[in-house]
């Protein structure tokens, strides 16, 4: 456990609670932002990973305004309890929560829809090739390859972001697939995706070597606008019938 400063954007005091397991993993659960709402102590996030011997790694993040919040789970347990901490007793503005697993079991697409707030995406190792591999979201009809990069990571550096935006001509600027591909056979490595602003985020557990990456980004055609056309009005003069 850990508290760091991020942005004022943000709320400032953070805590991390990190679980880990010798147990494989294929797949990774990523919880949407949740929120404690103003005034409120405590609250509980549920978890859709709860098997003991399905979690490979279980890690939450809860920022908040006034003081470091207390953070509570278990390998296996099918909430996360997070209690407030404020001396003044006023809890003023959002507490902040985000999850992430690391799990056993892979659901398909259809079945996450059952699943509210949560994104299930590949994350397989090719032990053949030394290489391991991350996915997010699903390849679609019409898609195109809009993004592409390769790269390192530089040696002692433990967080490296990359701006993942897609910038091609007649295609959206968001990607509704991403695959990355790294050699890291030092250290475990961690990524994030964040899909609303294309940032892709890597921790390095023990960042003593560089690791070079790849990634591949898709997008699907901008849909063109649909126009309503107005009938066209006739400013005729009327006719009447004389006698």
């Amino acid at each position: 456990m850990f508290v760091s400063l991020i942005t004022r954007s943000s709320p400032p005091y953070c805590t991390r609670v990190t679980k880990d397991s010798s147990y494989s993993s294929i797949a990774r659960f990523d919880y949407a932002i949740a929120y404690i709402e103003q005034g409120q102590t405590e609250a509980y996030q549920q978890l859709f990973c709860v098997n003991p011997a399905a979690v490979n790694k279980a890690v939450t993040t809860v920022c908040d305004w006034s003081a470091p919040p207390q953070v509570h789970f278990l390998l296996g347990d099918e909430y996360v309890h997070v209690v407030r901490q404020d001396p003044t007793g006023r809890f003023r503005g959002n507490a902040e929560i985000l999850t992430y697993q690391f799990c056993g079991h892979r659901l398909n697409v259809s079945s996450t829809r059952s699943i509210p707030d949560v994104k299930v995406t590949a994350f397989t190792p090719d032990t053949a090739k030394g290489v391991t591999v991350f996915e997010y979201g699903i390849h679609l009809e019409g898609e195109k390859a809009t993004f592409a990069m390769t790269g390192m990571i530089p040696a002692l550096t433990q967080i490296y972001t990359v701006n993942a935006t897609p910038s091609h001509p007649g295609y959206e600027n968001k990607l509704s697939f991403i695959k990355v591909e790294y050699d890291s056979p030092m250290s475990p490595v961690e990524i994030s995706f964040t899909p609303n602003t294309a940032v892709l985020v890597f921790y390095v557990r023990f960042p003593f070597t560089d690791i070079p990456f790849g990634i591949v980004g898709y997008s699907l055609k901008v849909k063109p606008e649909k126009t309503l056309r107005s009938k066209k009005k006739c400013l005729c003069p009327r006719r009447t019938m004389k006698d």
